[in-house]
């Protein structure tokens, strides 16, 4: 992970190059783009664990024959191919 002077030095350059925003905006887009990416993050964690929940309470799938399973993967794998 890069340091925070780093990421100043980054944004510094960016401004520079690109001539547009100053760095406080440069600062507040990234920001935004974080808190974007970490909402989109947990919108993710709360759909894998209420999968998980309605796996649980689904019950018991019973005993998997994993020769016959990765048969059977294989088989559809070709047939994407094909």
């Amino acid at each position: 992970m890069a340091s925070l002077s780093q990421e100043t030095e980054a944004l510094t350059r960016r401004v520079a190059v690109a001539n547009s925003l100053p760095v406080d905006d440069e600062i507040l887009q990234a920001l935004r783009l974080m808190e974007a990416a970490e909402q989109q993050e947990a919108e993710k964690l709360e759909t894998l664990r209420q999968d998980w929940k309605e796996g649980v309470e689904s019950g018991d799938a019973g005993e998997l024959d994993f020769t016959e399973l990765k048969k059977e993967a294989r088989s559809r794998l070709a047939a994407s191919k094909a």
